[in-house]
């Protein structure tokens, strides 16, 4: 059985939250770490409240001090509901009697690239592949919507990285090779 249709780009966000919700508990992530970040403030405020009536801080150094701990807020509660959702995620998958780690395998195929992970498999035409990036230990491979993750830790070295993405340019269309500046200084560079 089959069935096919249109849908427009981002026609189910709205429903996502609910996808998400039963693997990553949301919303207490983010509740509990941007009550985290409130509490953070409040001590910090505090703190240079009593510093400023001891005399020990300027009166004009509210402001500054206002900026660096809402910087501060923010990196600590994205911090902490970050790892409160990989944490709930994990234990829904483990509940779900999910394996962790996943096995991957990145292949590319004459027509697609393929990316098993686990049970799931992405494949993705060549031709919906729009741009390829390096983010930190991982390419990502932009198809459509979607980024298939390529861990650089699965190459045996820096050379069998290149071979890689020297084949996988080949098979990207000129958009997307203009697009995939990374991959192309990492190939130009010298060894």
């Amino acid at each position: 059985m089959r069935i096919e249709g249109d849908m427009q780009v981002g026609e189910a966000s709205r429903w996502a939250g609910r996808a998400m919700r039963r693997l990553s508990g949301a919303p207490w992530p983010i509740l509990l770490s941007n009550i985290i970040a409130v509490l953070e403030v409040i001590l910090a405020g505090a703190v240079y409240t009593a510093l400023n009536s001891r005399g020990l801080a300027p009166d004009w150094g509210w402001l500054p001090f206002l900026f660096f701990n809402a910087v501060c807020a923010i990196f600590i509660s994205l911090s902490v509901c970050r790892r409160l959702s990989v944490r709930s995620f994990r234990k829904a998958l483990a509940e779900r009697d999910m394996p962790n780690p996943f096995h991957a395998s990145i292949e590319l195929g004459d027509d697609a690239l393929v990316a098993i992970v686990g049970a799931v498999e992405y494949r993705a035409a060549w031709g919906g592949v729009s741009e390829v990036f390096r983010a930190g230990p991982y390419w990502i491979a932009l198809a459509q919507a979607v980024p298939i993750y390529i861990p650089r830790r699965l190459f045996e070295g820096d050379a069998a990285e290149k071979v890689f993405l020297a084949q996988l340019l080949q098979k990207l269309g000129p958009g997307a090779v203009s697009r995939s500046r990374d991959v192309s200084r990492l190939l130009s560079a010298r060894t």
